[in-house]
């Protein structure tokens, strides 16, 4: 997730500034570079990469200069610092507020949709000896945003019209703004192939752990541990062992300089019959790496890689056949040939490759376009099939082909809310990624307050894992004082959860309930989770059932059930886990101890 973090944010600000600002005389140059360096700043990719006081000093010194794009993108920054970023003094954090409304407004007053965005944000909360919330301010600024064309604004409509919260559903209109969001969001979305992973995003120990190495540390230990696997496998490929003369060149792909190296020792490891170094020579004859491009090598080496059964080579040989390779010096054209290209990339296809299935998708929709009627049916069935086999897999652009067709009903029955899921699950990739990286980063800073402010931006614009880390925040009881209504919040963001289809919202929902005294409606919470596979609500469900005498045999057979499921996971964990897992299951053991003597003695 961290790796396209920056890359994300260098295009939103790329974005703000819209064209024409390089270019047109030496001191706007200077200052579009100097705004560049601050984001860098503010934004590093890792914690110990940031320097938040220094980029904003940066911005307020570009603010000297004339009012044009670059202030306006620096009242915004500066004011997204004063909202989430909490300057220390003494023994205590604060926020300025007022700082951030002001220059939100600043910007807004000179047509910043972001701004507007960011203050419609802050009227929907209770800031302490700052603003009441103020619903109809804040939906007049939300629309001001979305006149403007930003991005998370026009999310946030959308997901309003996809659920019909507060307005009425309107399905078509949510797929309409999801598609104006997509097309302000696009050059974000080149530095995305994948949806990121949910429990990636989700906040828990695993999810935060990435965050906490300092770079400059992590980077020194890579280095050494690369420098010494490189040592080791030189030796051995001195020796003439193939796989060793493949590692080598693993490691070295990243390096500047090392094309002829890398074809040669690719070339040696194939004669040894290393199929992965046959394969790879192909790519550099494909690609030109360390030797002349060269179609005709390429196919001769990829087709030996697959005949050995290679997946890999079978997408590329498909891929190549798919788009065509100009004459070379050394070798006539490769002419696109869907035909084989089909065969390769079906074979890679077979064993859930999801660029090779995209493909075939491609394949069957550019056919069946220039079929007969009775073959553009079935061609396109086939077609909706692989692009939502690859999209099941978080392929972004096989998503936006199944929306597309699930839009029109073509290869498949019309179905406008599962367009709309689409969508909404591609467009809000990138805002994902960057508001979660932020909390995450104001979580291992001890910044409760501002993670859980970035997770209700989050909730607000309709993502569903931020409104689950609400619920988290909430019960680890973590940044709750920095608004009025907090708890109000987090009830209306689980509920959301819910409505987006979260199972796990069920547990935090359950927990929810008991702190309100609730226990019929967590009863129902735990149940429901528990029914939909989510474990985590079987122990707290049990004993809401053990509570009652006519549902301790309910509780009983649950808790038989998580012995069951602990002594089946118990060899798949490591010595820590298994010691809590112990520790869990000696637990679990005494309660259903507990529980078969009370029914024991029920008369």
């Amino acid at each position: 997730m961290m790796a396209v973090f920056l890359l994300i944010w260098l295009h939103l600000a790329a974005i703000a500034l819209g064209t024409g600002v390089k270019g047109e005389n030496a001191d706007r140059d200077e200052r579009y570079y100097k705004l560049q360096d601050a984001i860098l700043i503010r934004y590093g990719g890792k914690k110990d990469e940031k320097d938040i006081p220094l980029a904003l000093q940066l911005f307020e010194e570009l603010l000297d200069g004339p009012e044009d794009q670059i202030t306006v993108q620096c009242w915004v920054e500066i004011g997204k610092i004063h909202l989430f970023w909490a300057k220390r003094k003494l023994f205590w954090k604060y926020r300025d507020y007022r700082k951030a409304y002001k220059n939100f407004q600043l910007a807004s007053n000179h047509g910043s949709g972001e701004a507007d965005f960011y203050i419609s944000f802050m009227y929907i909360l209770d800031i302490p000896s700052f603003k009441k919330r103020n619903h109809q301010m804040a939906i007049n600024y939300l629309r001001n945003a979305v006149t403007r064309n930003y991005a998370p604004a026009v999310m946030a409509v959308a997901y309003r019209n996809l659920y019909g919260i507060g307005i009425k559903r309107n399905l078509s209109r949510a797929i309409e703004l999801y598609k104006i969001a997509l097309k302000d969001t696009s050059k974000q979305l080149e530095v995305l192939t994948y949806l990121s992973p949910l429990e990636e995003l989700q906040l828990s120990a695993k999810s935060l752990e990435p965050f906490r190495t300092p770079s400059a540390k992590k980077t020194l230990e890579q280095k050494k541990m690369r420098d010494d696997a490189l040592k080791y496998w030189r030796e051995k490929a001195k020796e003439g062992d193939g796989l060793a003369m493949y590692e080598v060149c693993k490691l070295l792909e990243d390096e500047p300089d090392s094309s002829d190296e890398l074809a040669s020792l690719y070339e040696k490891a194939s004669q040894q019959g290393v199929v992965a170094a046959t394969r790879d020579m192909g790519l550099c004859y494909m690609n030109g790496i360390g030797v002349p491009r060269n179609g005709k090598k390429a196919v001769e080496y990829l087709q030996k890689a697959v005949d050995y059964g290679d997946r890999e080579a079978a997408t590329h040989l498909g891929y190549l056949y798919y788009t065509g390779m100009g004459r070379t010096k050394d070798s006539n054209e490769i002419k696109k040939d869907y035909d084989k290209a089909l065969t390769y990339l079906s074979m890679a296809a077979a064993y859930e490759i999801p660029e090779a299935m995209y493909l075939v998708g491609e394949i069957f929709s550019t056919k069946g376009k220039a079929a007969s009627a009775a073959q553009e049916e079935e061609l396109m069935k086939s077609a909706f099939r692989m692009y939502r086999m690859a999209g099941d897999y978080g392929f972004i652009q096989a998503l936006l082909k199944e929306a597309e067709m699930l839009e029109h009903g073509i290869g498949t029955e019309k179905n406008l809310l599962q367009a709309a899921l689409n969508y909404k699950q591609v467009v809000e990739a990138p805002f994902t990624v960057n508001t979660i990286t932020d909390s995450f980063f104001a979580y291992i800073d001890s910044d409760y307050a501002g993670c859980y402010l970035y997770n209700i931006l989050g909730s607000f614009t309709g993502i569903q894992v931020a409104q689950y880390n609400l619920g988290v925040l909430h019960l680890e009881r973590r940044g709750l004082n920095v608004v009025d209504n907090s708890r109000q919040l987090v009830i209306i963001s689980l509920k959301r959860c819910l409505m987006q289809g979260s199972v796990l919202a069920h547990y935090l929902m359950g927990r929810l309930a008991e702190e309100g005294g609730r226990e019929g409606l967590a009863t129902e919470m735990y149940k429901k989770g528990f029914e939909d596979g989510d474990l985590e609500c079987l122990e707290p469900l049990a004993y809401l059932f053990s509570k009652t005498r006519e549902n301790r045999y309910k509780a009983l057979r649950l808790l038989q059930h998580k012995a069951y499921r602990m002594s089946l996971d118990q060899n798949e964990k490591g010595l820590f886990e298994n010691i809590a897992d112990q520790v869990n299951k000696l637990k679990t053991w005494c309660y259903i101890h507990i529980l078969q003597k009370a029914n024991e003695l029920d008369p």
